[in-house]
């Protein structure tokens, strides 16, 4: 798991295959109190388009994971 502060975070393309620095988005579902929809527009529109996903798309997974288990927003 990438640390958020690393650099490769500017580096990684989202899914229309442009650098994407998603650890912002991350930063912003660490603080919320519950998951927004505006949050998931962004990680549909910038990491996942037309079937095309980026090395991003990945790094972000374990993150999801990490966040909704310690919120316990998995149903």
């Amino acid at each position: 798991m990438f640390d958020l502060n690393a650099s490769e975070w500017q580096m990684m393309d989202g899914g229309y295959r442009r650098p994407y620095d998603a650890s912002t988005i991350i930063r912003s579902l660490e603080i919320s109190v519950q998951p927004k929809q505006d949050f998931w527009d962004e990680v549909w529109n910038k990491l996942y388009h037309q079937h095309d996903v980026g090395v991003a798309s990945y790094a972000v997974m374990p993150w999801l994971l990490k966040i909704y288990t310690e919120k316990n927003w998995i149903d």
